[in-house]
């Protein structure tokens, strides 16, 4: 006997679940950033205004400053050497009546441009 379960929507949870976190891009302003100056950093997540969500930022560059900031703003001093970087952003949603679990995390990558001071 085959059994084929195809387009189910089972929730995994209670009714009361709060919905999966998408991160939906990562501004940076300016792109392409100055040697020696500085970017900010934005990751905008469909549920940008739950005050529980936690965010981790990877910097390719290093050294990161840890903890690193908890805030979907990240300010990044761009390093004197020119060139691509590849950053990643990594949010979390932490349960509200267990602070130790979490929901499983939701990551996304993005490029900065260095160049030379003209």
């Amino acid at each position: 006997t085959v059994l084929l379960l195809a387009g189910c929507d089972i929730p995994m949870g209670g009714k009361d679940d709060p919905p999966a976190t998408e991160i939906l891009r990562v501004e940076v302003e300016p792109n392409p950033v100055v040697a020696g100056d500085t970017a900010v950093f934005t990751c905008v997540v469909r549920d940008s205004l739950d005050p529980n969500l936690k965010y981790e930022w990877e910097l390719e560059n290093g050294p990161i400053p840890y903890p690193t900031p908890d805030t979907n703003q990240y300010r990044w001093e761009a390093p004197p050497d020119t060139g691509r970087y590849t950053h990643l952003v990594e949010v979390t949603r932490p349960e509200v009546d267990d602070p130790g679990a979490a929901f499983t995390p939701v990551a996304k990558s993005f490029e900065v441009k260095v160049t030379e001071n003209d």
